[in-house]
């Protein structure tokens, strides 16, 4: 069976949020639909951070089919964010000790060096 990627970053955000109050969310900044402030506005990659309990509380906090939205402090000036589903590359709970990767693949291995052998 397989499962939509969006499904399954919805369910493991929403997860981590809840029990935890914390997680990271590892997107692509360059997706033409999100919102960012201007200076990562176009990164390939950047992560977000969303704590429920933070100094300056997460008070428009929703998340929909759609994607993830927030105003979120940079610099400890709020800046409104929306992450679409299509944008997350990964997301980690940090009190959990877990991750998920959406979309790509896990970095490669480094291939060995002539001459050496790979042990595991």
């Amino acid at each position: 069976m397989k499962i939509d990627p969006d499904v399954m970053s919805i369910t493991f955000y929403v997860l981590a949020i809840k029990t935890n109050g914390h997680a990271f969310v590892i997107l692509d900044g360059s997706h033409p639909d999100v919102r960012l402030p201007a200076p990562f506005k176009g990164e390939k990659e950047v992560t977000l951070e969303y704590i429920v309990d933070a100094p300056t509380p997460i008070t428009d906090w929703s998340v929909s089919v759609q994607g993830i939205h927030a105003t979120l402090s940079f610099g400890g000036r709020p800046e409104e964010t929306f992450v679409p589903w299509a944008a997350v590359l990964s997301m980690i709970d940090p009190v959990a000790d877990r991750g998920m990767i959406i979309r790509g693949a896990p970095p490669e291995q480094p291939a060995p060096k002539p001459g050496l052998r790979l042990v595991k």
